[in-house]
């Protein structure tokens, strides 16, 4: 049976930032190994900030689906970008979950829903050699067999030196699952933006909207990318 693939936008909702009190974050081990421990941090944590009912992509994940966000939760969520980035906002931290049945690619530290691209990328690359598929760092690479596409471990190393690929997908499969997380993309936009256009600007809202979702970026490097072809 051929696993389900997904690429699920997400949000990063790191527990340090929302905390209001002292708290000891799990000492046992990492949250792979803990997961139970580490999500239970992370829920408290949140709540300190009024955030509640939200759940990560697996527990031990602070990744959230973007579709999963209430409008009070996203409006706390914008406030707090907001007021992190007052001088330029920029895209919110997260990216997108590879799901190919019982594995997975997560978005690592630094990427944000601007990085969309490379996922375009990736679902367009032919070459049987290995590329680098920014996701953060650590980041994977992606090389091409006839129609399928495989993914390597996580590393912040050159070309892998592992030739067993992680994860792999059929190039068809990848590309409408891109084309639908660049859809659920401008769906979050929109949602930014009517939640701005309360009390603010409308062009203002806009604008920020973009700029918070990624889709400022995702332009600008579709801009460059035509310009260079």
């Amino acid at each position: 049976m051929t696993p389900e693939v997904e690429l699920i936008p997400v949000l990063e909702l790191e527990p340090g930032a929302w905390k209001t009190q002292e708290r000891e974050c799990p000492t046992s081990g990492g949250s792979a190994d803990f997961p139970d421990e580490w999500y239970q941090y992370w829920v408290e944590c949140l709540a300190d900030s009024g955030l509640k009912g939200i759940e990560p992509i697996r527990k031990g994940s602070w990744l959230v689906p973007l579709d999963s966000l209430t409008d009070d939760s996203l409006q706390s969520i914008i406030e707090k970008e907001l007021e992190e980035d007052s001088d330029e906002p920029s895209a919110m931290c997260g990216g997108y979950v590879l799901s190919v049945g019982e594995r997975f690619i997560d978005p690592q530290c630094c990427c944000d829903l601007g990085d969309i691209y490379e996922w375009v990328a990736a679902s367009e690359h032919q070459g049987a050699e290995w590329a680098q598929v920014w996701i953060g760092h650590p980041w994977t690479h992606v090389r091409a067999t006839d129609e399928r596409l495989e993914f390597a471990e996580l590393s912040e190393e050159g070309v892998p030196e592992d030739d067993e690929p992680l994860v792999t997908v059929q190039r068809s499969s990848l590309e409408a699952k891109v084309a639908s997380a660049k859809s659920a993309q401008l769906a979050f936009a929109a949602r930014i933006e009517a939640l701005l256009a309360r009390d603010r600007d409308p062009e203002f809202a806009k604008t920020l909207a973009e700029a918070q979702s990624g889709i400022t970026q995702l332009r600008s490097i579709e801009k460059a990318v035509n310009e260079n072809e």
